[in-house]
């Protein structure tokens, strides 16, 4: 159910009625609970989400609004470099913010760098060579 939000004007005292739109006739409040006034008003608020602005993905080369829409474009992208060459990568999307709490979700080890990992995944063999490479 909804929160219908109050102030009285006088006092400056907020009032919160949680009911449906129905019954607020009826519920929502006429005069101040702690000064007596009668000068109540609606407060009304709004929330927001943060949006991604369309830019475009450098690895799909096309245009992403969404986190959604990149993820199909790059799982389309994938799905074709896989066809042509033979090699099916083992994909896993790991959200940001866990990303920034763990780095070790997206490969870093310890307090080394992106390339230091890369370098020790490449000569432990887990990983191959990307050097010179394009996809």
């Amino acid at each position: 159910m909804p929160n219908y939000h109050y102030k009285c004007r006088k006092c400056r005292v907020e009032v919160t009625v949680n009911c449906s739109y129905d019954r607020l006739p009826e519920l929502a409040p006429t005069s101040c609970m702690a000064c007596g006034g009668i000068k109540l008003g609606r407060v009304f608020g709004f929330r927001s989400t943060q949006v991604q602005q369309e830019h475009v993905n450098p690895m799909t080369g096309k245009p992403a609004s969404t986190n959604q829409r990149s993820r199909d474009d790059l799982m389309r992208k994938v799905e074709a470099d896989a066809a042509r060459t033979g090699y099916e990568p083992k994909i896993e999307f790991v959200p940001m913010a866990d990303a920034i709490r763990d780095p070790r979700l997206v490969g870093v080890k310890d307090d080394a760098g992106l390339k230091e990992s890369h370098d020790a995944s490449v000569k432990s063999g887990r990983i191959e060579s990307t050097s010179g490479k394009f996809l």
